[in-house]
Order: structure tokens, then sequence, then C-alpha cells
């Protein structure tokens, strides 16, 4: 560390090993030139401490054993003391009034370590002499609690420690810690007001929070608070998202937070506000209150009646406790609770229809709703009678009970008469009582064979009023058709397009099979054909083509047979089945391999093996028969797995018929491929010994022997494999024949034709090349000759060897004649 700006005390020998790199045996000496370093004068060397400033100094290195030695320059930087910045003080608030709180030194220390480059080590610590000596630094910098006893009207001191990472020079800051008491909110009491959704009873009120103000700070003085409102405990802490208009918060209840700041500190305190929004009385706005005209004068309705207001209590409340209904005749005197009707258990109206004020309102609260309830004085209700023809029904099953669509009726017997509500019954009594309506009026079926009288009820939806037992109505039934079931239709699809499932199919087969069932002609009955039950009810539109119908499979045909004379008709269905043969496409050639030498074009083919592909995807396995035919013949080939072909190539005609008996036809043209005719008896390929003599074992270039087994014949393929069986089977090829490693052996090489057309048969056949590998002569000694030694002469390095006069040693040794 520098003690003088700029310069610092170096101990020169601490750097002895650095200087030579950790070796033993040497002595280190320094000086403060180069020259002085390479005299070595004992008088020049620099002091163990040596006070200089950044400069470069020359260390001598002696070997001790021999004295050799040279020179190395040694660089020497003062690192200056660190400085810790000014330390701004830590201020936290007392939310327990104990004069303790948590603070956050990590970020003292992070932020020294910012500014001085994270060259330093920064420790905090209590006491003075503990910064010193760099001892009992502080651990929980995250989160340290202040000392009591170190804490002196709220203020404790602390001691930063910032020391150098590469010196031991450090500095010493202190630090101050404030704690802050905070304020001391007092809580309000619960603030409540009514619903302010007088219409829609939203659960909302308006709430003015200023209006606690006062109450909350208490005895603190509001020109050194600052008060703001929050909707979460957490916004209140955070002193986030304040309630923006406090003055005017709509709510619809709950807590809200109340902060309380010291302008002074920012400590604060919360309390909570509870609002209650207090409902308005559940009031169902009641259905008007109609008496039927039934008081006359002089024999006329006098549009008068006496009303029990307060039989709508019940209506209107339920059974709710502690609510008073009022009743008024203006809204004014309903929403001051004024002028209420003295008499609303026996209030007669003062005009046909009339609109009174319900006031509902809770004891408790005083909150209050207002109804609005229509009494009216309305007329008794009229219907038209329905025709005769409109009430018979034709029979379908001829039992004498049908369906009857009463619902129908209605429109006609109301006349555009309004909020009508008609009901059937099969009694007076029922009818005049409103019990027991028939509940099927769109599907009623009598329940008195061919003729039944009911009752209509007709009553105002909206007044209650009903007139009954003025309408009967006599139902009467007729027998429609009995038809015969109809047999579906099945064909198959021989039209120009066999494959749409539609052709022509005349439907008028059946009119036989019915008008003999109904024991009539066709001038007792008309007969027509439809293709929906909806066009078959309603007789229209109908088949005109019905001889020579384009009809598709599994369409359902709709029959409507009508009684000319009461114009009953019943309708039956039957299905049309069009069966389709197989679609068929044209196979590929099938084509063999004849089946020896010469090539005659002539095979026996099991034609059996293209029913697969011919019958495709969807014909496979679902039992259709294939047949296959010569040119110009009428009867299928009788044994197509072992068919020879007459000529070569042929094309046959291929007949399917599906189990519907439905035909498809195509064709398959069937090829003898001849065989190719290659060398058999290839001349060998023969190898001297020459690596590894003596092993018996070459490297051979199968693929010269190509030509000769080609014998000059174009588009063949050769393979070459050790088995027959491999080549025969065209597996395990030598994977590399230009360089095969053999003995005395036969090589089987496969020869193919090579048609251009990958859907061909493979044709070949399999030759057999023998390999040879021929010995080297025998040598001598093992094929080791002992050295052969002569004197030098004149001493140049040179001598005259008679190399001949081994010979006899060379061959001798393995019996070999010389």
């Amino acid at each position: 560390c520098e003690e003088v700006p700029g310069q610092a005390d170096f101990v020169l020998h601490d750097h002895d090993q650095a200087v030579t790199n950790f070796q033993n045996g040497m002595t280190v000496r320094y000086f403060a030139t180069q020259g002085a370093a390479e005299i070595g004068d004992p008088a020049d060397e620099l002091p163990e401490v040596y006070v200089a400033p950044d400069s470069t100094i020359y260390a001598r290195v002696e070997v001790t054993a021999t004295g050799c030695w040279r020179v190395v320059s040694v660089p020497l930087v003062v690192e200056p003391a660190p400085i810790s910045p000014a330390l701004d003080a830590l201020e936290e608030c007392d939310f327990n009034l104990d004069d303790v709180a948590i603070f956050n030194l990590q970020a003292v220390i992070d932020d020294i370590t910012a500014q001085l480059g994270g060259d330093v080590v920064v420790t905090i610590h209590e006491t003075q002499d503990d910064a010193d000596f760099g001892s009992n630094a502080i651990t929980n910098t995250t989160a340290y609690s202040n000392v009591q006893a170190f804490t002196t009207n709220g203020v404790q001191t602390l001691y930063v420690r910032v020391e150098s990472a590469f010196t031991v020079c450090y500095d010493v800051e202190e630090l101050q810690l404030i704690v802050h008491p905070v304020p001391e909110a007092t809580t309000p009491a619960a603030y409540g007001l009514c619903d302010n959704g007088l219409d829609d009873a939203d659960g909302e009120g308006i709430f003015d929070l200023t209006s606690v103000e006062s109450e909350v700070l208490g005895l603190l003085d509001p020109a050194q608070y600052s008060v703001s409102y929050h909707e979460s405990a957490q916004d209140a802490a955070d002193n986030a998202s304040p309630i923006a208009t406090p003055g005017n918060y709509t709510s619809t209840g709950g807590i809200v937070y109340i902060r309380v700041t010291n302008n002074a500190t920012g400590c604060y305190d919360v309390v909570e506000l509870e609002l209650i929004v207090h409902p308005l009385p559940q009031a169902n706005q009641p259905t008007p209150y109609t008496l039927c005209d039934e008081n006359t004068v002089n024999g006329q309705p006098d549009e008068t009646e006496v009303f029990d207001l307060t039989s709508k209590t019940e209506e209107i409340i339920g059974n709710q406790d502690g609510i008073n209904l009022t009743f008024h005749h203006t809204l004014a005197e309903a929403e001051a609770g004024t002028n209420a009707i003295a008499n609303p258990e026996a209030y007669t109206n003062q005009s046909t229809v009339e609109a009174i004020y319900v006031r509902v309102t809770f004891e408790a609260t005083d909150c209050y709703r207002i109804v609005l309830l229509d009494i009216r004085v309305a007329p008794l209700p009229v219907l038209v009678p329905p025709s005769a023809e409109d009430l018979l029904m034709c029979d379908p099953d001829g039992d004498g009970f049908a369906q009857f669509d009463l619902e129908a009726l209605v429109e006609d017997m109301v006349d555009n008469g309004e909020d009508l509500l008609v009901t059937f019954h099969e009694t007076a009594i029922d009818a005049e009582n409103g019990l027991n309506p028939i509940p099927n009026p769109d599907n009623y079926t009598n329940n008195v064979a061919y003729a039944q009288t009911i009752y209509v009820r007709v009553e105002n939806t909206v007044t209650g009023c009903y007139t009954a037992t003025a309408y009967a109505l006599d139902l009467v039934v007729v027998d429609a058709p009995q038809l015969p079931d109809l047999e579906d239709i099945t064909l198959c699809d021989e039209d120009n397009n066999d494959q749409d499932g539609v052709t022509a199919i005349d439907l008028t087969i059946h009119d036989a099979v019915i008008l003999d069932a109904l024991d009539g002609t066709d001038a007792d009955y008309t007969i027509h054909y439809f293709t929906t039950e909806a066009a078959a009810e309603a007789g229209a539109p109908r088949i005109t083509n019905d001889t020579a119908y384009n009809g598709a499979d599994g369409q359902v045909i709709w029959v409507r047979v009508e009684d000319i004379a009461t114009g009953c008709y019943s309708i039956a269905t039957f299905t049309l089945h069009v069966n389709t043969p197989l679609a068929l496409t044209t196979p590929p050639v099938l084509t063999i391999c004849n089946e020896a030498l010469p090539n005659d074009g002539q095979a026996e083919f099991d034609l059996t093996v293209m029913d697969n592909t011919i019958l495709g995807p969807f014909g496979v396995g679902l039992g259709y028969t294939v047949n296959y035919y010569e040119p110009g013949a009428t009867t299928p080939i009788a044994n197509p797995s072992s068919y020879v072909n007459p000529s070569n190539p042929l094309t046959l005609t291929v007949e399917v018929i599906t189990l519907e008996g439905c035909k498809s036809y195509t064709t398959l043209t069937i090829r003898v491929l001849p065989l190719p005719t290659p060398n058999t008896e290839p001349d060998a390929l023969v190898l001297c010994d020459d690596n590894g003599a003596g092993d018996g074992v070459e490297e051979f270039d199968l693929t010269l022997a190509a030509d000769d087994i080609m014998d000059n014949e174009p588009n063949l393929v050769l393979s070459y494999h050790e088995t027959y069986e491999d080549a025969d089977q065209d597996i395990n090829p030598i994977a590399d024949p230009t360089a095969y490693e053999s003995g005395n052996a036969i090589v089987y090489v496969r020869v193919e034709a090579n048609t251009g057309n990958p859907d061909d048969a493979v044709c070949y056949q399999i030759v057999e090349l023998e390999l040879i590998v021929n010995p080297l002569p025998a040598l001598g000694a093992g094929g080791t000759i002992p050295p052969y030694a002569i004197c030098e002469q004149n001493t140049d390095g040179f001598a005259t060897f008679i190399l001949s006069s081994h010979i006899p040693e060379i061959l001798q040794g393995a019996g070999q004649d010389p």
C-alpha cells in the first residue's frame, strides 16, 4: 500500500521464487539498473525493503553451484489505497415501536463495490476497533437488526471497512442507521349506506371515504400527515395504486385500507375501514292484478271491481321479514312515503287500467324499493268455432283411432285475438274448472273409436279471464288405405357409369302389389312415389319418371297411396339397393423366366398370383370370384394356377364377379422372359502366393473375369457369392469383389438379365469361377542367410563381395538342385 502518495514499500525477496520459477539452487539479488545487476557489486544491491514508485528494477539470478548468472527485469507497481465514498444514512420505520428495525446493509456493500470497480473487499462492523482490525464483520447483511444498546435517539453508527483486494490497504467510513417511529392511526367505525341501485339492485354504494379522515387521524396533526386510500393491504403498504376518487368511491362493500404517512419520515400506519352496502329489499315486480269484468249495470259490464291490493304482498316480497308495504297513487308520494291508500284490502279501481306505486321498505335501515302494480278490469274472451272438415282425421291403421292436431285449430279459433290460452278437455267439468287439459293437443288420439266430443276452454293469459263449456268439438275418424309391407328393389349398376351406384329402376313394379292388397283398382286409388317423407306427406313434388327412375344405392323411396273418395292416404317405404361391380384397373404385365435353355418363349404361369392385385384393397378377402379367359374364349381357363401360354406375349381377359353377382372386366398380359446365356466355363483367375509367402491366400479382383463370363452379351448384371445357395437366393454378395482375399476356391457368379423394367421377373444363370493361388519357390535356411562378412583392406569402409558364392547355400538348404 502507498504510505507516501505514489510510493510503496516493496519486500523484494518475497518475489525470489517468482523470479527463479521456483527452481532450487539459485541466489537472487536486486539492483536499481541493469548495468549494476550485470556487475553484481554487493554495494549496489538494493535493500530488503525498498521504497519506490512505479518503476523497474533488475534481478541478478546466480546458479549457486556454478556461479553462472543472468539478469531479468522486475516491474514495481504501486497500488493506491482504497478510499470509501461518503455514505448516506439508512432509514427504516419502526412498526412495533421498539426502536428496532431491519436494514439491508448489502445494498451499501454492493454500491461501494460498484463505485470502486470491484477491486475491494467491503465489510461492515459494529465498532471502530472491529473495523480497524477487520474482525467480527456483520454476516446477516441483507436483514440486519439495529442493536438497542448501540442506538441513541433512534440512531446507531456502523463502521464500513473498504479493503483492497490486492493489498492490505483499507479505509473505514461511518454508516448511520436511523429508526423512525410510525404514526398511530385510529381504526374508524364501519361505514354503511343503502344500495344506490334503485333500478337494478347492483349491490353498489357510492362512498365518501374522506368523511372518516378526521376519525382516522385522531390527535395527529393533518398538516404533518398524508392520508391515502387503497383496495388491498399490500397496495397500502407499498403506497401503490391509491383510490383515485376517494370522495366518490363506488363499492359493493368490503375492506378499504387507509394509509397515514408521516410527511417528514415517510413512515406510515395502515388501518382498515369496513364498507357496508345495505341491500334494498328484495321486491319482485308483480304481475298485473286483473279482475274479470263480471259485475254489470243494466246487463252491461261496468268495468269496475273491488281489488285486495295486499293480496300481492307475497308475490312482491315472498317470506321476507321486517318489511313494510304501502300503496300510493303517484311515484312522488311513494318516494316520500306519504298519502298511502287507506284501504288497500278493498280498493275500487278508478279507471279500467290503473297504476299503483308500491313502496317496499326495510324497517331496520329504511332502505326501500318501489315497484309498480298495474290493476285492470278485463273482458271475457271469445272464440270462433272450427268447421266440421277441420275435425275429420284419417286413420292410418284402420282401428278407428287417429292423431288429431288440435293445436293447429287454435289460430283460426283465436282469430287474431291476443293473449289467449286455449286448452282442450275431455269433459265439460274439467273445461270449466281448468283441470286436466289434454297434455298433447298437437298429437291427440281419440279414446272413443271413430267419434268423440271434447271441450274447449279459452283464457286470457294477461287477465286470467276465461270462457268454458261454450265450445264442444265433435272429432270424426275415417280409415286410410292399409298398405302391405313393400320389398326392397335390388339390382346391379350396369349403365355407362357402373361405379356411381346409380341406375335406371322401374318403381311401378310395386303398383300391382299395392292394389292387390287393397282389393282395388287405379280408379279407386292414386299411387305416387317420392324421394322424401315430407314430399310424400305433402303429395308434391313427386317422381314423374317412375318407370325409369335413376335411383341410388341405399336410397329410400316413399310411396303415397290416396283414397280418391275420402282423400285419406297412407305412405310406405322401400329401399333401393344398387350393387356396383368392383372397379378394376389394368394390372402390370406378369413376367416369368424361361424355365431352361434354349429359350422357347413358353412357361407355366400361376395366374392366381395376380388375384389380389386385380381385386385391389377394396376387393381382397371379400370372396369375389376371379376368372381368366384366353382371347375369344367364352369359358374361363380351367386351371389358372398352372397355365402354359400358347404364345408369347399373350393378353388375357379377366372377369371379377362380386357376391351380389355384379361383373367387371380388365385384361392381363403375360410374358416369358429369356434366360441370359453367359460363358459357363470361364478361365480360372490365377495368382502367385506373393502376400505372406506360403499362406496360400491372395487378393483377387473377381471383376477381371466379367468380360469372359458375359461373353459379349449386353445388359447383364453380375454379383459374386461364396456359395451356390447365396447366389441362387441373391443374398450375401461379396462386398468388394475387386479385393477378395482367398486361397484355391470356387466363387459363384450370379448373372442377371437387365430388361430395364423393375417390374419384370429377374432371369439369371449361375457360373462357377475357379480361383488358383500358385506357391513361390522355397528358400534354404528358412529363407534367412547368415551375414556375409569380410575384412576391410584399406580402411575406407568398402570391400568386394562375391554374392554368387552363396547360391548353393540358398538352394540346397531348401532341397533344390543348384
